[in-house]
């Protein structure tokens, strides 16, 4: 009896998802998705989510309480399976990136495997609310991120996923991490490189000064290119050998990583998007960038995950 009572103890809790809600956003297709995208996602992982709203003066002043109603009421109509009791945080500047950095500093203290939260179109004052909240989750979050926008992911049946690569070693080293969560999804993984192109000053002249000495330019990255599609493809075999469908797609065309992505999205049919911009003050400028591009150009739901080595979690969902 002891024995069993201490194997009950040790049951480990189902995976806790944070909410980014506001019960005050207009009804629409985005609000729609985000709600049907978490019923697929507890439905798959089983998980908790914890609603998070933080109200700034501006919203609850003087009397807090219609405030607090209103999203009782949002959450009662919306009926999230596995939904807990809402969290209600305030601040006392209107600032959306303020609200993003006390969102996270609570899903983290609550232990959240994932942020989920909403993302809208490409208009003028969607990209406002884009450069504020949203974006400050993608570029500050110490866990997963995952925004949800024009599509939600599909409740039944297996997910097509692309998995967008630099290539460098902290990509890799989620890309690892993250098959387990792959293989469950099911359906079929893109492996997506966009290869850096040469400038067209560059390819004009065909040469390149690279290490004090001028290399003809279209041979140089011609070999760059190859290199890169032998390292897409050995990670595409390992993933194949842990169990996961892997099709390598790398493009070395002219043009943004974002609209590549977009493009090959619609080629492979992909329903989920998985990202890892890498670290370092520079380089995670750069994917800081790539990654708002493809929040704001991407239809399907996109999934950021964050190399941070000191965290318990980088990938969702995964056992430890």
């Amino acid at each position: 009896m002891a024995h069993r009572s201490r194997a009950r103890e040790q049951k480990p809790k189902p995976p806790l998802i944070v909410w980014a809600v506001d019960p005050f956003e207009e009804a629409g297709p985005v609000r729609t998705h985000v709600e049907d995208s978490l019923r697929a996602l507890v439905r798959r992982t089983k998980a908790r989510v914890l609603p998070i709203h933080v109200f700034s003066v501006s919203e609850t002043s003087p009397n807090v309480d219609p405030a607090i109603s209103a999203l009782k009421l949002y959450l009662q109509r919306a009926a999230i399976p596995g939904c807990l009791k809402p969290c209600v945080l305030f601040e006392s500047m209107t600032s959306r990136s303020r609200a993003a950095e006390l969102l996270l500093e609570r899903a983290v203290t609550e232990g959240a495997e994932l942020v989920v939260a909403g993302s809208h179109g490409r208009s003028t004052w969607a990209r406002w609310l884009m450069g504020s909240f949203a974006e400050s989750l993608l570029l500050r979050a110490p866990l997963p991120v995952l925004l949800i926008s024009r599509r939600a992911l599909p409740l039944t049946g297996h997910w097509n996923t692309l998995f967008a690569t630099d290539l460098g070693q902290p990509s890799r080293r989620l890309f690892e991490e993250s098959l387990p969560l792959l293989r469950k999804f099911g359906g079929k993984l893109t492996l997506f490189h966009s290869a850096p192109n040469p400038i067209e000053p560059v390819v004009q002249s065909g040469i390149l000064l690279l290490g004090g000495a001028w290399v003809p330019v279209h041979p140089y990255f011609a070999r760059d290119t190859e290199a890169r599609n032998r390292k897409l493809r050995a990670w595409a075999n390992h993933g194949q050998r842990r169990g996961v469908r892997v099709l390598p797609r790398l493009i070395s065309e002219p043009g943004s990583v974002a609209g590549h992505a977009v493009r090959c999205v619609e080629d492979v049919h992909a329903d989920l998007v998985v990202a890892a911009p890498h670290g370092g003050p520079v380089r995670s400028a750069i994917a800081g960038s790539v990654a708002r591009q493809m929040a704001r150009q991407l239809d399907v739901p996109l999934l950021i995950l964050h190399s941070n080595e000191k965290a318990e979690k980088t990938v969702p969902f995964v056992a430890a």
